[in-house]
């Protein structure tokens, strides 16, 4: 993994909120493993699969009951339906 110095999730999520006009803090972020740590820390609901290294569900809000893409579904699915 080769990854331009100042390049991560969280600096793509940076330029997301710029380009959408949303707030990082209204994004819903999933994430399982620490590579996705930067993104996690600025969305204002870090969420993760079941299956996701323990560092990462120790920062989450939500962390589904599934794993893998099972996980993904029920995460979607738990903040659309709520």
């Amino acid at each position: 993994d080769i990854t331009p110095r100042g390049v991560n999730k969280g600096s793509a999520l940076e330029f997301l909120a710029e380009v959408t006009q949303i707030s990082p803090t209204s994004m819903v972020g999933i994430g399982d493993t620490v590579g996705d740590l930067p993104m996690l820390k600025r969305v204002g609901h870090p969420t993760c699969p079941q299956n996701a290294d323990e560092n990462i569900r120790a920062l989450c809000e939500y962390v589904s009951p599934q794993r893998t893409t099972r996980g993904v579904i029920d995460i979607v699915r738990h903040y659309v339906e709520d």
